[in-house]
């Protein structure tokens, strides 16, 4: 991990604001990128400094990304791909689609609205964390 400087989250919501959260408390010398394409979500996740920087433009997002991780419904994969395609000259894009492996870990978001969490929600990203630094 000595090498990895920047990862992007694309997806802002549930999944996504709790991995760039995650990522920020675990890596420090990490830059994370975020994007949605909901300004409303990048506007939040700006509030809640989820990520070190948030952008409007998919393409932009993944520019400079050592890890893009899609914390987006599967059926947006495809049109992702086609847009960070160009982004990404020279890399390759590979990725896992089944969720079966997926531990159950609480998430630091709550199910009314993505970014928003209350304090134990808060203790909870304890279990995130001591999962991103077992990668």
């Amino acid at each position: 991990m000595k090498d990895l400087k920047r990862i992007t989250v694309v997806g802002l919501g549930f999944l996504g604001g709790s991995i760039a959260s995650g990522v920020l408390r675990c890596f420090s010398g990490v830059k994370v990128v975020g994007y949605s394409h909901r300004p409303a979500t990048c506007v939040r996740a700006g509030q809640l400094a989820v990520a070190t920087k948030i952008v409007d433009s998919l393409e932009q997002s993944v520019c400079e990304a050592d890890i893009v991780i899609l914390a987006t419904p599967i059926s947006t994969f495809e049109n992702i791909f086609e847009k960070i395609g160009a982004a990404l000259p020279g890399r390759r894009i590979s990725g896992r689609t089944s969720c079966s492996r997926i531990p159950k870990i609480p998430l630091m978001a709550s199910t009314k609205s993505s970014l928003n969490c209350s304090n134990s929600e808060k203790q909870s990203t304890a279990k995130i964390e001591s999962k991103l630094k077992s990668f």
